[in-house]
C-alpha cells in the first residue's frame, strides 16, 4: 500500500483497485 504515498490522482483510484482486487482474491 506503499505505493498510494507517491501515487498521483489519475492512478490513484487505479491503485485503489488493484489493492481491492488482490484483497478480494486473497480471501477468495
Amino acid at each position: 500500500m506503499m505505493e498510494i504515498m507517491w501515487c498521483t490522482d489519475d492512478c490513484y483510484t487505479d491503485t485503489i483497485m488493484n489493492i481491492f482486487i488482490r484483497t478480494w482474491s486473497d480471501r477468495a
